[in-house]
């Protein structure tokens, strides 16, 4: 497990009848804790999140609006709202912690996408991510 594993488990773990309210709250106060290195390791798992298309992506953009903004953690949210807004299709890494949103593809080559519904929901949640902390 990685620095964020509370965060990281709520995102590999929920369903669509649980509220991570609660949970989504420590991990945010887990990260926040940690500094400019709880908002690297955030950094790293929102780029993770994107990689694979997952639509879980929005649970770490929340967290992403209340730490510290590092540079890393701006240019990570920078690209997410790119990719949101174009909504390309992507190959998929035979091997991710996390399950694209939609895949599609051949026999030889997968491919992960968000569903236009889920990019506009992404692209919002990167620009308020953006936004400074109040």
């Amino acid at each position: 497990m990685g620095l964020l594993s509370k965060l990281e488990n709520l995102i590999r773990d929920i369903d669509s009848s649980f509220s991570p309210q609660e949970d989504l709250e420590q991990s945010v106060a887990e990260i926040s804790s940690l500094g400019e290195d709880g908002a690297n390791a955030l950094a790293a798992l929102i780029e993770e999140l994107a990689l694979c298309r997952s639509d879980k992506i929005g649970y770490a953009l929340y967290a992403a609006r209340h730490v510290q903004k590092t540079k890393r953690l701006v240019e990570v949210i920078t690209s997410v709202l790119s990719e949101a807004s174009s909504n390309r299709k992507v190959p998929l890494e035979t091997t991710r912690r996390f399950q694209p949103e939609l895949v599609g593809g051949g026999p030889t080559v997968l491919v992960g996408a968000w569903t236009d519904g889920t990019a506009s929901r992404i692209k919002q949640m990167a620009e308020k991510a953006l936004e400074p902390v109040s």
